[in-house]
């Protein structure tokens, strides 16, 4: 009888702690079924090559317009996966891919400085001998395809990779 009783006190006790510790409504989160997955890294890249010329916008998550990593999530949601919604976000997401390392669907993220927040994100297309090819949305120009090693602004602010695929 006493290791019935203590069985069920037990038993009751899991059962409460499970209804103490449940998640909080406002907190974000994401689909862990596509996460690390195996993925059509070129359906992505198509994907992103047809959204080539769509305007910046400020917090756009639309083909009306978008900023670095609302491009970054559309795309990801349009190949059914998930990613957060801030560069930031993003960054902590993903998994840390050296430069040397980086492939077809990552992402690649961006710093003013040592020091400063990611400011900006963008997904890699290629990585070959002349250089890291990349889409992203930018403020000036829009959702571009562009080799950021070459350029003068994007080589200096590169941060770090990441891989939300094994590719």
């Amino acid at each position: 009888m006493k290791k019935h009783l203590l069985l069920i006190c037990t038993y009751s006790i899991l059962l409460s702690s499970c209804i103490l510790f449940r998640p909080a409504t406002s907190v974000t989160t994401v689909d862990v079924e596509s996460d690390i997955e195996n993925a059509p890294s070129a359906d992505l890249i198509d994907i992103a090559r047809s959204l080539e010329g769509i305007p910046y916008k400020y917090g756009g998550t639309t083909q009306r317009g978008f900023d670095c990593s609302g491009f970054t999530s559309y795309v990801y949601q349009k190949n059914n996966a998930t990613i957060p919604r801030t560069s930031g976000e993003q960054e902590k997401y993903a998994q840390s891919v050296r430069i040397k390392d980086l492939k077809t669907g990552d992402l690649v993220f961006f710093r003013p400085n040592k020091v400063g927040k990611v400011f900006h994100v963008a997904l890699v297309v290629d990585n070959n001998r002349d250089g890291v090819i990349v889409i992203h949305s930018t403020s000036s120009r829009g959702v571009v395809e562009e080799n950021i090693t070459k350029s003068s602004y994007w080589s200096k602010k590169y941060w770090t990779g990441g891989r939300v695929y094994n590719n």
